[in-house]
């Protein structure tokens, strides 16, 4: 990205470049790309150009975020008169009595005279035909899954997401497999009952024979420091600025993640079913946003330098 100069008589102009070059790509992504610049740098009037643009970008984002919240008290407070005025005044003056209804069953009492003579009288009670709040329980206990059907759900979704061993999930109670979960729908819980159930079964994990995380991690850093050359230091894994994270995510993949240190990621890679590294699709190149699953091979197989 060399849109700058020394020259500080166009100072005005490269940051316009710059801007230019950078409107194409989100909040975030102007935040990463500008503290990458900055590291990378070691003139310190290209850096303090860099510095002054990315605290610009940063006070106009906060502009725009009081502005957006703003609207959205506004709009609540709309929301609560509005609400308020209905418990207030339309729904006491709402006739919410009960229909009459001419399908009820009449309530029908006999009495004897004294003179032996039968009496009939007919009550102007009704009884309903059936009780709602009867209706309303019973259709919610159908609407809630059986012990069975949850513990179902949660052995096919770590079977698929976490690779454990199904013959292994299908000999665990549903009990217990429902107290051990801590939920699916998020990564983190998906995470959470994966380590629940590991820890009192470790045989659910199947072991793979592949590429080791030290190999994973020479591979990445191999890639990155042909990717980004810097004379000045000594790669990736000896950088002070960038930090590489090992993890796995919810699919079982092996990933990695280069990011500045206590900042933002500024590049992403995994190791997919065939073992080839992938690198993140927005990080590639492409204009894509970093939360789409797309992926471009970066390599088919490990070099034969790291395999030992």
């Amino acid at each position: 990205m060399a849109y700058y100069g020394n020259d500080n008589d166009n100072f005005q102009n490269n940051n316009d470049n710059l801007n230019y070059a950078l409107s194409e790509y989100s909040y975030d992504q102007k935040i990463a790309m500008l503290k990458l610049e900055i590291a990378k740098t070691n003139d310190h009037e290209t850096r303090r150009r860099l510095e002054v643009l990315l605290n610009e970008t940063i006070a106009e984002h906060d502009k725009k975020n009081k502005v957006y919240l703003i609207g959205f008290i506004i709009f609540f407070v709309l929301i609560g008169g509005f609400s308020v005025w209905l418990f207030l005044f339309y729904f006491p003056n709402k006739d919410t009595s009960a229909p009459y209804n001419q399908n009820a069953t009449p309530i029908v009492s006999t009495s004897q005279s004294s003179e032996s003579d039968t009496q009939v009288s007919v009550s102007e009670t009704y009884q309903s035909n059936y009780d709602q709040s009867q209706e309303v329980e019973n259709g919610l206990q159908n609407a809630t899954p059986s012990q069975h059907t949850l513990a179902e759900q949660t052995r096919t979704v770590l079977e698929n997401n976490q690779g454990f061993d199904r013959q292994v999930l299908n000999s665990i109670s549903d009990d217990e497999i429902v107290a051990l979960t801590a939920g699916y729908v998020t990564n983190s819980q998906l995470a959470q009952t994966a380590d629940n159930l590991l820890a009192k079964y470790p045989n659910l994990k199947i072991e793979e024979k592949g590429i080791t995380k030290d190999q994973f991690r020479r591979w990445v850093a191999q890639v990155w420091d042909r990717k980004h050359p810097i004379s000045e230091e000594t790669g990736l894994l000896n950088n002070p600025k960038l930090t590489l994270t090992l993890s796995t995510d919810s699919e079982g993949y092996a990933t990695a993640s280069i990011a500045l240190v206590q900042s933002d990621t500024v590049d992403f890679y995994r190791i997919n079913s065939n073992n080839e590294l992938e690198e993140s699709a927005h990080f590639a190149g492409e204009h894509v946003s970093p939360l789409d699953d797309h992926w471009v091979l970066v390599e088919s197989q490990l070099p034969e330098d790291l395999k030992n």
